[in-house]
């Protein structure tokens, strides 16, 4: 992962989103909020620890930078799944079978309403976490993270200079290399001293979703829809129109 992950991103630098997906013994769909850099005791199949028990991140993390944060608004994404809550005829039968039960009994049938769309929900509807394992799953996400903030974003920064600085240039058309080297100059400084600036380590470009282990062909179609509706939040987040 060392290595793969790194690669992934510099063969992708142009893309707005990385879901990363995991299997855990779960029964809903699990957004995970953030991920850490050290703490990961448990051995892996071959009973091998991770070295240091940290992430490596090939030291492009501040020492002190201890957490990483998904920087896309969760609860926003999640709101999309709230119209397909209690919208099944199975519910619909069970509110008309309330309606029709005698006083005595609207009490034990409410509860047991109330627990079969608890049931659902969990089911269809992703929910948020703040603890993605600390195993191979967390370790991914936290150097997912990583190359997006400490090693993408500044190659990112100094694309978008260099293209500003050659309209600069086509409009003043006088000296075509003005302010060329010193506006790269000035980013390359910024990557240097990006370990200084970072506050809230957190971006919007990375993502992980935990999905159950276990289920048939039905479980596999709601996890593609779940993956599907999420991709398009995230979109609809970045253009400014969720």
């Amino acid at each position: 992962m060392d290595a793969l992950i790194p690669e992934i991103h510099a063969n992708n630098s142009d893309a707005d989103l990385f879901l990363h997906l995991g299997i855990a013994p779960i029964s809903g769909y699990r957004i995970e909020q953030s991920a850490c850099r050290t703490g990961y005791d448990s051995p892996d199949v071959d009973n091998k620890l991770c070295p240091g028990r940290t992430a490596k991140c090939h030291n492009c993390v501040p020492h002190d930078v201890e957490q990483l944060h998904c920087g896309i608004d969760l609860e926003k994404l999640i709101a999309r799944f709230e119209a397909d809550d209690d919208d099944s005829d199975e519910a619909n039968i069970r509110e008309d079978d309330y309606e029709r039960t005698d006083p005595e009994d609207r009490a034990r049938l409410k509860d047991e309403i109330q627990e079969d769309e608890e049931e659902d929900r969990i089911k269809t509807k992703p929910y948020i976490s703040n603890d993605a394992g600390l195993y191979l799953c967390e370790y991914i996400y936290f150097n997912s993270m990583a190359e997006a903030i400490y090693v993408d974003e500044p190659k990112r920064l100094v694309h978008t200079v260099s293209e500003s600085t050659i309209d600069q240039q086509v409009i003043l058309d006088d000296e075509p290399n003005a302010d060329v080297n010193e506006q790269e100059q000035n980013a390359d400084h910024r990557i240097q001293t990006n370990e200084i600036q970072s506050v809230v380590p957190s971006t919007d470009r990375v993502l992980f979703l935990h999905v159950p282990w276990k289920g048939g062909e039905e479980t596999i179609k709601l996890g593609r829809e779940t993956v599907m509706k999420i991709i398009a939040g995230v979109i609809l987040q970045k253009l400014g129109l969720s």
